[in-house]
């Protein structure tokens, strides 16, 4: 996890930033980098952003979006983490994404 060329951020059912690979601190530097954990990802969102994050955590529901910037294309993926069934927060893996995904149609 540590060295995975994409980012993980790992956050407790509070909102509490419990843990980072070296890709999140890289991404989150000019907010702090591994400074984040034990912070709350809820102060460091817009509004709109906080409402979107107040209903994954009320419902344990997963969130994915694309997002640009500066040219570069991300995937943000949002998943709920359990800990014996009991919904323990949430793990964020973020990836860069190339010009051409292939998709591959399966039966």
């Amino acid at each position: 996890m540590k060295e995975l060329p994409a980012a993980i951020t790992v956050c407790d059912r509070s909102g509490n930033v419990i843990e980072m690979n070296e890709a999140s601190a890289a991404n989150y530097k000019t907010s702090g980098g591994y400074d984040l954990i034990g912070t709350n990802i809820k102060d460091c969102h817009p509004a709109k952003a906080r409402d979107v994050l107040d209903a994954m955590f009320a419902n344990g529901t997963p969130y994915m979006y694309t997002i640009e910037k500066n040219g570069i294309r991300k995937l943000i993926c949002e998943l709920p983490w359990y800990d014996e069934a009991e919904f323990s927060g949430f793990v964020e893996f973020t990836v860069v994404l190339p010009e051409v995904i292939p998709n591959y149609l399966r039966d």
